[in-house]
């Protein structure tokens, strides 16, 4: 470490530690001199200076990354190192394995095909009844604002849960995501509890997403067989959806209508 000191207007220096202290033993350096270095955040009196500790740093704390897990196996991995694919978030190895089969011929693309479209009618009822969901959802949120304003705190909480589930169970089968059936299964409970419109509205999306095709098309299995044949769609007519619209709105208004009475 090099000094300097100031004897006084003149500043001198540097001087290295065994030549400072020299000067301190010989009383050039007394506890009132102004001294300097580098560790110092200005010139100050040696009686400071030389009990002077610099401050140190805060450690510094890794940031804890965010992990995501491959839908398929489960793997946590960085967001970044996931495959985007038909609603699905896959890992690298599970996106390698489902074309693996193709690559190498052991896949039958036919039958593949084949079961493809004898399910495209469900995949998009799923998805169809995914909007339905969200819609409830969205209804729901407008009764909480509703209950809030009437200072009805029981109801708005029940409402919130209800809309969080609708909402979030809407969009898991709007990917064909399996994991809306145990939130919708929950649901489907508290539905039917508005007798006799909640039961039958309760009754029917039950059927529609626990029935033995609707379970297959939810399935991991179907999943990848959707993965290989990108190319099979079903051509929806406006006619469709124009009455999917009336469904939506027409099954909103009567669980509302239940649920209030």
């Amino acid at each position: 470490m090099k000094w300097f000191y100031a004897i006084g207007d003149e500043k001198k220096g540097p001087v290295d530690e065994a030549g400072f202290q020299e000067l301190i033993d010989e009383g050039v350096v007394k506890e009132q001199t102004l001294v300097w270095h580098k560790g110092l955040p200005d010139w100050l009196p040696y009686s400071e200076a030389k009990n002077f500790s610099v401050p140190k740093p805060a450690p510094i704390v890794p940031a804890i990354p965010t992990k995501e897990s491959c839908t398929t196996c489960g793997k946590p991995l960085d967001p970044s190192a996931l495959v985007s694919l038909d609603g699905r978030r896959i890992c690298p190895s599970c996106h390698q394995a489902e074309f693996h089969g193709v690559q190498d011929g052991s896949i039958d693309m036919e039958a593949m095909e084949t079961i493809r479209r004898e399910h495209l009618s469900r995949e998009v009822s799923l998805k169809s009844l995914g909007w339905v969901l969200i819609a409830f959802g969205i209804f729901f949120a407008l009764g909480v604002l509703d209950n809030l304003g009437k200072g009805q705190t029981g109801g708005a909480i029940a409402l919130t849960l209800l809309s969080a589930g609708s909402i979030y169970s809407g969009m898991r089968l709007r990917w064909l995501d399996r994991r809306a059936m145990i939130p919708i299964g929950i649901m489907c409970g508290i539905f039917a509890l508005g007798v006799p419109v909640g039961t039958i509205i309760a009754a029917w999306i039950a059927y529609m997403v626990f029935s033995k095709k609707s379970r297959f098309v939810l399935s991991k299995e179907c999943a990848g067989i959707r993965v290989i044949t990108p190319h099979v769609k079903y051509e929806t007519g406006p006619i469709y959806k124009v009455a999917m619209v009336l469904v939506i709105l027409f099954g909103t208004g009567l669980l509302l209508a239940a649920l209030s009475g």
